[in-house]
């Protein structure tokens, strides 16, 4: 069995939620018997060397060819002797997944990292263009031979809204690298929140923190600080920076700055999908004040839900006063990782999956009902829109077709 995983925008290293996820399951699915080739619509935002030292091998691609050069993807998947392939957003899989899984007689997964038009309907879309994603969705859905989510509340939107059968939607949940357990109480008083600020949503989460959340914490208790890790616009930083919060940017590992926190902020008001900061916090050993839409899904002891800044601010005033009475639900929390959560366990779930996707007829997929064609993925639009990766440079890679990383080196082909 052999799955082939495309993957656009971010991969390696782990820039945001999505490329965790395609971070470690390749790794752990390879380490776990399962062979991977990922396919890589690759836009300077990665790192090939990186990719190349992995255990799998990436066949990675400029955009014009990633979507336009369709003999070249087709030949490829093919000399790779591929059985699924898997994509992660709808708009992609109408246009390439189900033209290649039906030329090469393929199975095809859908792994749903959040409900696109649920976001959109959230982040205020016109309602044209929430309707055309809901129509695309339910299209893919039904025609997917499986659909991945990441909880069971994910799993009952997706029956709900678009219309999956209950027998193809499989819950493998998002995971965890290692666990530490609750830390020794020191006297500090840190809140922490990490994330793609790029992305609306989180971007929403930091400007509650900065001028609602943050100010009534500090009226209970004055020597609390805040501090925001991850990718950040320049207008975002400034006002994070007013409201005193430390700002420090993207970096490759954010655990000096988990650690050195009492606690974790996720007041995340849109969205589904990922959780992946609550896992992060979560596994440093924090507990976490969220939203119930940020945690959906996650029901961890570690976890408190308060939706009303003013009662969020009262718990992390509670939590920077008292740490101590929330180590025991930090220790169980860590039981539930470690028994739950580790990625090499998630892997081997994945493997049962694909392996059950492989044993069921291929589903029917009506040419009758294709919706119209919706371009690039939501979230790969929203990026060059706001220019998040604006400087990144592919020219050293000079004129090419397509490229290998595997077993340490980097080759590119004409």
């Amino acid at each position: 069995m052999r799955i082939g995983i495309f993957i656009d925008g971010t991969f390696i290293p782990e820039r945001d939620g999505a490329s965790t996820r395609f971070a470690k399951m390749p790794r752990h699915l390879t380490e776990r018997g399962t062979q991977v080739v990922v396919f890589h619509c690759y836009r300077g935002w990665s790192d090939l060397s990186r990719i190349a030292a992995e255990p799998f091998s990436t066949y990675f691609f400029p955009p014009h060819v990633f979507y336009d050069d369709f003999d070249c993807l087709v030949r490829l998947v093919r000399d790779a002797g591929v059985d699924i392939i898997q994509m992660d957003a709808p708009e992609t899989i109408l246009n390439l997944g189900f033209p290649l899984a039906d030329v090469l007689d393929l199975k095809i997964v859908y792994e749903a990292h959040y409900h696109t038009s649920t976001v959109a309907a959230a982040l205020d879309a016109p309602p044209s263009r929430i309707e055309a994603l809901r129509s695309l969705e339910r299209h893919v859905s039904k025609c997917v031979d499986q659909l991945i989510v990441f909880t069971e509340a994910d799993r009952r939107r997706w029956m709900t809204l678009s219309g999956a059968a209950e027998s193809r939607v499989s819950v493998i949940p998002f995971g965890v690298e290692t666990v530490c357990s609750a830390q020794p109480t020191k006297s500090r008083d840190r809140m922490v929140f990490i994330g793609n600020l790029f992305y609306e949503p989180n971007r929403r989460a930091v400007e509650r923190i900065a001028v609602e959340i943050l100010p009534a914490v500090r009226s209970e208790r004055p020597t609390a600080t805040a501090v925001v890790v991850g990718d950040i616009p320049r207008d975002l930083r400034t006002l994070c920076l007013r409201a005193g919060i430390e700002v420090v940017g993207e970096v490759a590992d954010p655990t000096p700055w988990l650690t050195q926190a009492t606690l974790g902020l996720a007041p995340v008001s849109e969205g589904s999908g990922v959780r992946v900061k609550i896992l992060q916090y979560l596994a440093a050993g924090l507990p976490v004040v969220a939203t119930s839409v940020a945690a959906e899904g996650l029901t961890f002891p570690a976890v408190f839900l308060e939706d009303d800044s003013q009662a969020a601010a009262l718990r992390c005033a509670d939590m920077l006063t008292r740490p101590e009475h929330y180590e025991p639900f930090v220790r169980c929390t860590a039981a539930l990782l470690r028994e739950r959560f580790l990625w090499r366990d998630i892997a081997q779930t994945a493997g049962s999956v694909y392996s059950t996707v492989l044993s069921r007829s291929t589903q029917l997929r009506p040419r009758d009902e294709r919706p119209a064609s919706p371009g690039l993925p939501m979230w790969i639009q929203e990026v060059l829109k706001k220019g998040r990766f604006a400087t990144a440079d592919t020219g050293t890679l000079g004129n090419y077709r397509f490229g290998l990383a595997e077993h340490g080196q980097v080759r590119t082909s004409s």
